[in-house]
C-alpha cells in the first residue's frame, strides 16, 4: 500500500517519535510518505532515526494515487476533505490537543472537526476515548498503546551506573497548559537537591528561572545522551496536569529506571504499583512517592522487574501488528473478545458451530465438568482479553444467529450500558422477549451470554466464592452501586440448549441439575453472609 502519514514537524518530543516509529515500521511492508509543512527539520534533527525508505515531502500532490491517509494532528484536518485524498482515511490521536491552545478559536475548531469526523480513529489513551464519547463521537475508535524502540533504547537489566542518588526530571519547563503548569516537578527537584540528591533534567527548552535546580540539564539531547541519562537515573520524575502518552517513562524502563508520575489524567501504560508509582497532581504527593522509590529498595526492585517485563512485551513489534490490522480493515473483529465455555454434552456442538460462523476468533475455557463458572470466565478474561478489546462476550450453552455478536457490539456502541444480554427464556420474566427491539434496564444480567464492557469487567470480576446464581446478582449489584446500567436487549433472542431442552439427558446434565438443586441454599447463605439478612432488599429488590 501507498500510505501517507502527516507529521506537524520534527521537533524532539514524544508525539513526533511515535509518528516516526509508525512510519519506519510500516515502511518495511509499504510505501510510506511523511507529509509535513516543515520537511527541512527532518535533516536538522539528531534525536530520531528515520528509515531511508520513508519519503518526506511538503507537497500535497503525494495524496494522488495513495491508498491510505493517516492524519495525526489537527494541523492537517483539511486533508480529510481534500479531493485528492484516498477513500481509506484514519485519525491517530495522541492527545486532546484543543487543551494545548485554549484561547485559539481557529485551533479549537480544527480539533473539533478532527474529533467528530466520520473516519476511524486510533487513540493512545482510554481517558481521551471516554472524553470523545461524551463529546458525541460515534465513529469507530480503537485503543492502541505506546511502544518503545529497544534498538534505540537497548534493555539493560543490571546497570552499574546507578548510584541511587540521581534523579532525572523530564520537562522542567512547560510548553503548554496541560504539562507541569504549576512546576511541581521543579519544586520537588529543589527539595531533593537540598537533601543531597543529584538532579539531572532534559527537555526542548532552556531552564531559565529553573537553572539552579538541575546539576546537569540537556536541551534537545541526542539519542546517546538520552540513554546515558536513563541509565544513570535511579528515579524519573514526570509531572503533568493532563497527558496521554508515556514515551520518556517507557524509555527509562529499558534501563530499569522507575517513574514517579504525577497527573490528574495520564498514560494507560503506566500502572501504579506495578511498573511505577502514580499520584494526583500535587507537589507533596509527588515528593512522597519519589522518596518512597528512592528509599525502599525492595519496592524499587520489584517495580524495576515489571518495567523490564513491560517493555519486553509491549515493544513496537507488539503494537504494530494491531496497527497493521486496523489499516487493513481487520479491526472490527478485534473489538470483541469472545470467551466460550466448553461443555461435555454432545449438543454443545450446536453452540460451537454457530460460533465458528460468526467470523470472530473464539477463545475456549473449561469448567472441568461442573466446576465454577465464575472462575472459568474470570480466568478466561485474564488470559484472552487484550487492550484493544472494547467488549467481551461470554458464551455458554446457547443457540443463536451468527450475526448476534456484531449486533451486540453495535447496540453497546449506541448505549451507555455496562452489559447487555439478549432476551431469552429464563426463570426471570424480564429476560423474556417483549416483542420490541428496545434495550430495557434490568437489575442484573445472567452469565449465559452477556456482552460486557472490558474496562468494566477488569474492575469488577465475578465473585468466585459466590455459588450458582449468586454471582449474577452479586455482580449486578456491585455495578449498580458504581452507577453502571445493565440491560436486556429485546431486539435479539437466544435459546438455551440441552439442560433445558434436550430429550435424551446426558450423564453430566443430570450432575448439573443435582448441583443446581443442592446449591440453592448455599447461595442464599452466601448472599446473607455478604449483604446481611436483608440481602434481597439490596441485591434483588422485587
Amino acid at each position: 500500500m501507498n500510505i501517507i502519514i502527516t507529521i506537524p514537524g520534527f521537533t524532539p518530543h514524544g508525539g513526533i517519535r511515535v509518528i516516526i516509529e509508525w512510519a519506519n515500521r510500516l515502511s518495511e511492508k509499504h510505501h510510506v510518505t511523511l507529509y509535513s509543512n516543515r520537511p527541512q527539520q527532518a535533516q536538522e534533527q539528531k534525536w530520531i532515526r528515520i528509515n531511508q525508505k520513508v519519503v518526506i515531502t511538503h507537497s500535497a500532490d503525494c495524496l494522488s494515487g495513495s491508498n491510505v491517509l493517516i492524519v495525526t494532528s489537527p494541523h492537517y484536518v483539511h486533508l480529510l476533505t481534500d479531493k485528492r485524498s484516498p477513500e481509506k482515511k484514519f485519525i491517530f490521536l495522541q492527545m486532546l490537543e484543543h487543551l494545548f491552545r485554549p484561547n485559539d478559536m481557529g485551533w479549537q475548531a480544527a480539533c473539533w472537526q478532527l474529533y467528530l469526523s466520520i473516519y476511524p480513529m486510533i487513540c493512545i489513551s482510554q481517558w481521551n476515548i471516554d472524553f470523545l464519547k461524551k463529546l458525541g463521537r460515534t465513529a469507530t475508535t480503537h485503543l492502541v498503546g505506546n511502544g518503545v524502540n529497544i534498538n534505540d533504547f537497548p534493555i539493560i537489566t543490571d546497570s552499574k551506573k546507578k548510584d541511587l542518588k540521581t534523579v532525572l526530571i523530564e520537562g522542567l519547563v512547560t510548553t503548554n497548559p496541560t504539562k507541569d503548569a504549576y512546576n511541581i516537578a521543579a519544586k520537588v527537584g529543589r527539595r531533593l537537591k537540598d537533601e543531597g540528591y543529584t538532579i539531572f533534567s532534559y527537555g526542548i527548552l532552556p531552564l531559565g528561572k529553573f537553572a539552579g535546580i538541575s546539576n546537569v540539564h540537556l536541551q534537545n539531547p541526542t539519542l546517546e545522551h538520552l540513554n546515558e541519562l536513563y541509565e544513570k537515573a535511579t528515579v524519573l520524575i514526570k509531572a503533568s496536569l493532563l497527558d496521554a502518552r508515556s514515551c520518556s517513562p517507557m524509555e527509562a524502563m529499558t534501563k530499569g529506571t522507575v517513574t514517579a508520575r504525577a497527573s490528574e489524567y495520564a498514560d494507560d501504560d503506566l500502572i501504579h504499583g506495578k511498573n511505577c508509582l502514580r499520584c494526583e497532581y500535587n507537589e507533596e504527593s509527588l515528593y512522597q512517592i519519589t522518596k518512597q522509590l528512592l528509599d525502599d529498595s525492595a519496592l524499587r526492585n520489584r517495580l524495576k522487574k515489571e518495567c523490564l517485563n513491560h517493555v519486553k512485551k509491549y515493544s513496537w513489534d507488539y503494537w504494530m501488528a494491531k496497527i497493521e490490522d486496523i489499516i487493513e480493515n481487520k479491526f472490527e473483529l478485534d473489538r470483541l473478545c469472545i470467551i466460550s465455555v466448553v461443555y461435555d454434552e454432545p449438543e454443545w456442538r450446536t453452540t460451537q458451530a454457530k460460533l465458528n460462523l460468526t467470523g470472530y476468533p473464539i477463545n475456549y475455557v473449561s469448567r472441568n465438568g461442573v466446576g465454577s463458572l465464575a472462575k472459568a470466565l474470570n480466568d478466561g478474561f485474564k488470559k484472552y482479553s487484550k487492550p484493544w478489546h472494547d467488549y467481551v462476550w461470554f458464551v455458554t450453552n446457547v443457540d443463536f444467529d451468527p450475526g448476534l455478536p456484531t449486533d451486540l457490539v453495535k447496540k453497546m456502541d449506541e448505549t451507555k450500558f455496562a452489559a447487555l444480554h439478549p432476551s431469552f427464556d429464563s426463570d426471570h420474566p424480564f429476560c423474556r422477549n417483549n416483542g420490541t427491539r428496545e434495550v430495557v434496564e434490568s437489575l442484573f444480567v445472567e452469565f449465559t451470554c452477556p456482552i460486557v464492557r472490558t474496562d468494566v469487567f477488569c474492575q469488577e470480576y465475578l465473585d468466585e466464592k459466590m455459588p450458582y446464581w449468586g454471582h449474577d446478582l452479586d455482580w449486578g449489584y456491585r455495578l449498580r452501586e458504581k452507577g453502571h446500567q445493565l440491560g436486556i436487549y429485546h431486539g435479539r433472542k437466544v435459546d438455551h440448549i440441552y439442560i433445558r431442552n434436550n430429550q435424551q439427558q446426558h450423564l453430566i446434565t443430570e450432575d448439573r441439575k443435582r448441583l443446581r438443586a443442592s446449591t440453592d441454599e448455599n447461595t442464599r447463605l452466601a448472599l446473607i453472609h455478604k449483604y446481611g439478612e436483608n440481602w434481597k432488599e439490596k441485591v434483588w429488590p422485587q
